[in-house]
């Protein structure tokens, strides 16, 4: 692992486990935890819960804060804002990091640019949080699609919920990708639960080239 390996997780939609898989990821790398843009209950948000769920993890400020749960671009508007990726890309980042996408891939950040481009512009490894759901194979390997078409190297898949392997080996199998890590449904999710999980993802990326 380089101290300088940055990492981009991003879903095949919105709500499939994107911050609990950052949760995971940050805490088996010891890596630093940022969410560019956060839209939604600010007191709730996901850098909240990936502190409480990793008391050790350091969370990067987002560089925007929207109390409006919406897509970035509309979620901004209603604030008489606009997201600047330039102003995002200003962001030093220091050792290990994990920046965790808003929706999925071609969410909207303006007019113009969308939250995958974050990727691009910090020259991150994408990782792609898949949940089962009728529809999922589709709208999985349309993310793939999109993401390899922009160059953008993805270091593997995540599944996560009750688990449908059909669904699974035809994704793994069209896509040639690594799974990475498979996600039950629990309960909830404490500090030993990430700490469970993170153990299996290490084991993984070890395993990888």
């Amino acid at each position: 692992m380089k101290s300088s390996e940055i990492f981009f997780v991003t879903g095949i939609s919105t709500d499939v486990g994107k911050t609990i898989f950052s949760a995971i990821l940050a805490n088996a790398l010891q890596a630093n935890y940022w969410k560019p843009v956060q839209c939604g209950n600010l007191d709730a948000s996901d850098s909240v819960l990936i502190t409480n769920l990793i008391p050790r993890a350091k969370a990067i400020p987002s560089s925007y804060n929207f109390s409006c749960a919406q897509s970035p671009h509309a979620a901004s508007k209603l604030e008489n804002k606009t997201i600047s990726l330039a102003f995002i890309r200003e962001q030093k980042l220091i050792g290990p990091t994990v920046i965790e996408g808003a929706g999925g891939a071609l969410v909207p950040l303006n007019e113009t640019e969308d939250v995958i481009d974050i990727a691009t512009a910090f020259k991150a490894e994408v990782i792609i949080v898949v949940k089962y759901y009728l529809g999922c194979i589709n709208h999985t390997l349309l993310t793939i699609s999109e993401l390899k078409n922009r160059h953008l190297r993805i270091k593997g898949l995540v599944f996560n919920g009750i688990p449908n392997e059909e669904s699974k080996k035809i994704v793994l199998q069209r896509s040639q990708l690594p799974c990475l890590l498979d996600i039950q449904q629990e309960d909830g999710f404490s500090i030993e639960t990430i700490e469970r999980y993170s153990l299996l993802l290490k084991e993984r990326l070890n395993e990888l080239p």
